[in-house]
C-alpha cells in the first residue's frame, strides 16, 4: 500500500531501512553463531577445565548486559575517549552514495558499521555457545561415541561426530533467532542512530503509519518461515536418520 506519512509505496520506505538492518545484523549474526558454535563445541568437549569454567562466565556475562548499555559502553571508549570511531549513522554527512555498492562497499560505512557490529557479536554470541555446549555435554554421554572410541578413532574424529549431532539445537533456535533480529534491534538501532527496520517500525507506530508498520511485520513472519524451510533442508543433511520423502 501507500504509506500514510511519507505518500510513498511501502517497498520504497523500507527498501533502505531493510537493506541496512541486512547488512548489519546479517554480518553480525553471522559472525556470532560462527564463532558461538566454536566456543561452545570447546567448552563442551573440555568440560571441567579453567577455560570452560571462565568461558561460561564470560558468555553468562554478555547474556546479562542489556545491549544498548553494551552499545554505549563501547561508544564512550572508542568514540568519546579514542576518537576511532564515529557516533553514529551510516555515513558522514555530505557523503553521496551512487549505487548500492557505493553505499555499503566503502570504508566510510564501514567505519560507520565497527562499533554497532562489534555490540551486536558480543550481545549475540553468547546464545549460540551456551546452546551448543550444552547439546555436546548432552552428546558426549551417548553411545555411539562410546563405540567410535573403542573403534580407535582419534579424538578430533569422536569430537567431529559429536559436534554434527550437537550443532542441531543450534541451528533450530537461530530460525527463530534470525525472525526477530533481522526486524530490527530497536535499541541498538537507536543508540547508534542506525537507520534500519527497528527504528522504522518504532516510528510507523508513532505515526500511526499501518501500511509500514503491516510490512514490516509481514517481512519479519517471512524471514522466520523462510528460515524455518531452509532449517528442515539442512537437518536433512546433518542428521541421516531424517529423510525426506
Amino acid at each position: 500500500g501507500i504509506s500514510f506519512y511519507y505518500r510513498q509505496p511501502v517497498m520504497q520506505v523500507l527498501g533502505g531501512p531493510i537493506w541496512n538492518t541486512l547488512v548489519l545484523m546479517g554480518s553480525s549474526m553471522g559472525v556470532a553463531v560462527v564463532l558461538g558454535v566454536l566456543g561452545g563445541m570447546f567448552l563442551g568437549w573440555r568440560r571441567g577445565s579453567k577455560g570452560e569454567k571462565w568461558g561460561v562466565v564470560v558468555a553468562l556475562l554478555l547474556r546479562s548486559i542489556p545491549i544498548f548499555w553494551l552499545g554505549i559502553l563501547l561508544l564512550m571508549i572508542f568514540t568519546y575517549w579514542l576518537r576511532l570511531f564515529p557516533t553514529g549513522g551510516i555515513r558522514t554527512s555530505g557523503y553521496e552514495a551512487i549505487s548500492l555498492w557505493s553505499v555499503y562497499c566503502s570504508w566510510d560505512f564501514l567505519h560507520h558499521l565497527a562499533v554497532p557490529f562489534a555490540t551486536a557479536l558480543l550481545y549475540y554470541v553468547a546464545d549460540p555457545l551456551l546452546i551448543m555446549r550444552t547439546s555436546m555435554l548432552e552428546i558426549k554421554g551417548e553411545d555411539f561415541l562410546e563405540m567410535a572410541k573403542a573403534k580407535g578413532l582419534k579424538d578430533y574424529q569422536v569430537m567431529k561426530h559429536c559436534v554434527r549431532n550437537a550443532i542441531l539445537p543450534v541451528i533450530t533456535f537461530v530460525a527463530v533467532w534470525s525472525g526477530f533480529a533481522f526486524g530490527g534491534q530497536v535499541l541498538l538501532e537507536t543508540v547508534f542512530s542506525w537507520p534500519g527496520m527497528g527504528r522504522e517500525i518504532v516510528q510507523a507506530v508513532i505515526r500511526h503509519d499501518y501500511p509500514v508498520a503491516q510490512a514490516a511485520f509481514f517481512f519479519m513472519s517471512f524471514i522466520v518461515v523462510f528460515m524455518n524451510f531452509i532449517v528442515d533442508l539442512l537437518y536433512g543433511y546433518l542428521d541421516p536418520r531424517i529423510v525426506y520423502r
